[in-house]
């Protein structure tokens, strides 16, 4: 799948550009209180934010299956992987 943007100034100019945006899943499990994601996707990064417009943030070290501790709980988790 491609994603298209285009963008207009004031003055009418416009650009446009395109880009490939591929969705994949992750598993959420939870093993007693904890809750566990997982990925299959090599050289994807586990991101997290308090919200879904972000910042995000990538979580180092993180690797599937990855547990989500008490302290994270909460929070917004997705995978970023670029091309």
């Amino acid at each position: 799948m491609f994603v298209t943007c285009t963008t207009t100034d004031n003055a009418g100019n416009s650009s446009t550009c395109q880009f490939p945006v591929r969705v994949r899943e992750i598993q959420i499990s939870s093993t007693g209180s904890a809750l566990v994601v997982e990925w299959q996707i090599n050289g994807a990064v586990l991101e997290t934010a308090a919200s879904l417009a972000g910042p995000w943030t990538p979580i180092s070290g993180a690797t599937s299956p990855y547990a989500v501790t008490d302290a994270e709980a909460g929070k917004f988790y997705r995978l970023r992987h670029d091309l």
